[in-house]
């Protein structure tokens, strides 16, 4: 069997690792997404075996699944450079396939402060999430009127969005970065429906002045994009 994957060079500091499978890009990422940014400490910034959390997520988090969905539940995924290097500096002692391949992306990732996403080949609906994650990374002044903005919302409504992050796993670390990405690429979902997509509206506007160009870019990478790498697995 072969893993088909391919990764794009959005801009200086920005890449993306694309999937034609999306059981193939979750597992790729759910090691070091789960070190980033996993609400139980049991997980977040600690070395951990892909078993336990297998057990974990589907026992304890996901009850009424009954089973691993992680890779149906997540479509899009982004992490820092940095965060990858530390989970491979501290060891994998159940090194599988998906963590050689992105060894391998790392040699060709040589940036500091670069950031990776990544999604299935040509889902431009998760990857304009992925990017403003992205870019609240990468530019200070982007990040920064993301947090005047968030910062500004009524208090019931900033609750309201974090308590949506709580019940969806995410970390307290996250919540400012996960509401600028939700409200800024049209999910209103977060908030009283009204007010959620006039506050959206809002968020989108900041959004579109940096992110303009670049998701011209990635759409047009997705269009073109046609060669796969790949990687065969080794009997």
């Amino acid at each position: 069997m072969t893993m088909a994957y391919e990764l794009i060079k959005l801009s200086n500091k920005i890449y993306a690792l694309w999937f034609d499978h999306r059981y193939d890009l979750g597992m790729h990422f759910v090691r070091y997404q789960e070190y980033y940014e996993s609400s139980n400490p049991k997980f977040k910034g600690q070395k951990f075996t892909l078993i336990d959390f297998m057990e974990y997520y589907s026992k304890e988090f996901k009850r009424t699944a009954n089973c691993f969905t992680y890779t149906k539940d997540w479509s899009g995924f982004n992490i820092p450079i940095s965060v990858i290097k530390e989970v491979q500096a501290l060891g994998i002692d159940d090194l599988n396939k998906y963590d050689k391949t992105m060894n391998e992306v790392m040699t060709e990732i040589n940036c500091d402060g670069a950031y990776l996403l990544g999604s299935l080949t040509n889902d431009m609906g998760t990857m304009e999430h992925e990017i403003a994650h992205a870019i609240y990374y990468t530019n200070p002044e982007y990040k920064q009127e993301m947090l005047d903005l968030s910062n500004s919302l009524e208090e019931d409504n900033r609750q309201q969005v974090f308590d949506f992050l709580d019940m969806h796993g995410y970390h307290s670390d996250v919540y400012y970065d996960e509401m600028q990405a939700f409200l800024s690429t049209g999910s209103p979902i977060l908030l009283d429906y009204a007010k959620g997509v006039k506050i959206g509206a809002t968020f989108n506007k900041v959004f579109m002045k940096y992110a303009g160009e670049l998701l011209s870019r990635t759409a047009e990478l997705a269009s073109l994009s046609k060669k796969m790498y790949l990687v065969e697995e080794q009997n």
